[in-house]
């Protein structure tokens, strides 16, 4: 599904309007029987509930307006506050105030402090019909103090947002000042980037999108800029399979990782790109390391590197499938498959001798590679010296921390435009870029996609390694840069949730969370429709 800015949505909804002919009256109609349906969805019946509606000065007030109707044709108590008089509202607010008005007659006008914490105390749930998309400034008196009046009842009182929380900055999801926490945000139309992005994740309780009627030929993007990847459309970009194959046709995945401190990174990241569907992984990493892994991981191959606890430059002579010069780099007789992708990074160690192997890898490798994480630090490095243009072979794996190193700016101002930085990334680094966060964005410099999985199940030590070496076993099954970034991205986060429903969301360490791809997977093919 497409997720707009708000002047996205306001162009969508004034061409409907203007060009198509259909009447804002009518999509003010369809919009709030679509909040009140919601309601019914999630609360049950409302008969006998005390509702109070607040209805600020502009369409999103005319919206609760409309909902409030439908709310007293159901037999619920309602208050409807108005925060401006009915003849000093404008076009269609105005037309449902006056019909509200003349059908049950008690709409309440008012923006006294005093008799809006009365109302407040004597209701149970709160209609936020005060501001929706689109709003760019700070909340004002009496509106700031209105919501956090709501803020202080949050105990005894359901929240229900029209549109976004008022207060909530559309795009970014920042507070303007102050916003309710909702239990349930009716977001109309199509989705809103501020509803998906901290803090406004966390403030608008369960969203729901709501159709009212919006031409297709103006709510869809042809050009697919800005989607929430959902399971559909994940399961669409899953590689098929051939009956006839055998492991070579799908790829060798050459993990490059590990040293003294961390041991168990690249082989969570080895394990994730064999359950994946890769044909081979094979882990090249200090020979100690390799010693280790053999009776845990039989399936993984090993290539031991020199036994200093850390990758150099010497050690790239395991690897003569590099684009060098012969007499540049030695190259050793290697009994090794070459790799149809790389990974490179899960726990390397930051030391300065493996900055110059990092940079001959991501110079020489010619085929698909993820950077993950101490690989990231050495590439801020490196482009602290010289220009990097990864040139659309690469997918950088960065969580905020490294994102923030990446582009020199620091992790707060990042959180406040996280959709721009992660496509500014991707361009400067000229790659696709996984930002990893709460949510996940996939970027590759055009497109900014928002993963739709994921849960507090995966903060924790060697998720990222998982995600890492997923994506990588994507890659060497021949799936585009940015469809197995995008595949990764909610592949791991939907085995986190998989973890969350059959466990606990605490508790699950990185190596089960790779042992629920497989079934997935599963969940994928069944969406497809094949057996």
């Amino acid at each position: 599904m497409r997720i707009v800015k708000a002047e996205e949505m306001a162009a969508i909804d004034h061409d409907t309007i203007h060009k198509i002919g259909i009447p804002g009256s009518a999509l003010m109609e369809r919009a709030g029987q679509a909040v009140f349906a919601s309601i019914l969805k999630h609360f049950g019946s409302v008969k006998g509930k005390r509702f109070l509606v607040l209805c600020g000065p502009g369409n999103n007030g005319g919206d609760g307006f409309v909902i409030a109707r439908y709310l007293c044709e159901a037999e619920a108590e309602v208050v409807c506050l108005s925060m401006k008089e009915v003849e000093a509202l404008r076009g269609d607010a105005q037309l449902y105030a006056s019909v509200f008005q003349k059908l049950y007659g008690h709409l309440r006008i008012s923006t006294d402090l005093e008799q809006v914490k009365h109302y407040l105390d004597e209701t149970e749930y709160v209609v936020d019909a005060l501001f929706g998309n689109g709003l760019d400034r700070s909340l004002k008196s009496p509106y700031a103090e209105i919501v956090e009046f709501i803020n202080e009842r949050l105990n005894s009182l359901k929240v229900v947002a029209v549109d976004l929380p008022s207060g909530l900055a559309s795009d970014s999801g920042q507070i303007l000042g102050q916003a309710p926490y909702c239990q349930l945000t009716v977001t109309i139309g199509l989705p809103k980037w501020g509803l998906y992005l901290e803090p406004g994740r966390s403030l608008a309780g369960k969203v729901e999108v709501v159709d009212i009627g919006f031409p297709k030929s103006l709510s869809e993007d042809p050009d697919k800029k800005s989607l929430i990847v959902d399971k559909k459309l994940a399961a669409s970009l899953l590689p098929t399979r051939a009956k006839n194959a055998y492991k070579g046709t799908f790829g060798t995945v050459w993990v490059i990782g590990g040293s003294n401190y961390y041991l168990g990174c690249p082989l969570l990241s080895s394990q994730a790109a064999l359950h994946s569907g890769a044909g081979l992984v094979l882990l090249a990493a200090p020979s100690s390391l390799c010693r280790q892994i053999g009776a845990y991981y039989p399936e993984v191959m090993r290539c031991p590197l020199e036994d200093e606890g850390f990758l150099n430059e010497h050690d790239l002579e395991h690897f003569p499938w590099l684009n060098k010069e012969k007499d540049e780099l030695k190259s050793a007789a290697c009994p090794w498959p070459s790799p149809k992708a790389v990974c490179l990074g899960p726990g390397l160690g930051r030391k300065d001798d493996t900055t110059e192997a990092v940079r001959i890898l991501i110079k020489e490798c010619s085929v698909p590679m993820v950077i993950d994480a101490d690989a990231l630090y050495h590439l801020s490095k490196i482009e602290a010296i010289e220009k990097i243009d990864l040139q659309q072979k690469c997918v950088l794996t960065s969580h905020l921390g490294e994102l923030s190193r990446l582009l020199h700016i620091n992790s707060a101002e990042l959180q406040k435009n996280f959709p721009y930085y992660a496509r500014l990334c991707a361009q400067k680094y000229n790659c696709t870029v996984v930002a990893k966060g709460s949510p996940t964005l996939i970027s590759d410099g055009q497109r900014c996609w928002l993963n739709g999985s994921g849960c507090s199940v995966l903060a924790q030590g060697g998720s990222g390694d998982v995600l890492a070496g997923l994506i990588a076993g994507l890659l060497a099954q021949g799936i585009d840069l940015f469809e197995a970034a995008v595949l990764g991205a909610y592949w791991h986060g939907a085995a986190g949730d998989k973890a969350f429903i059959e466990h606990s969301d605490r508790g699950i360490i990185a190596s089960e969370i790779s042992n629920l791809i497989p079934g997935v997977c599963q969940d994928f093919i069944n969406v497809l429709g094949n057996k």
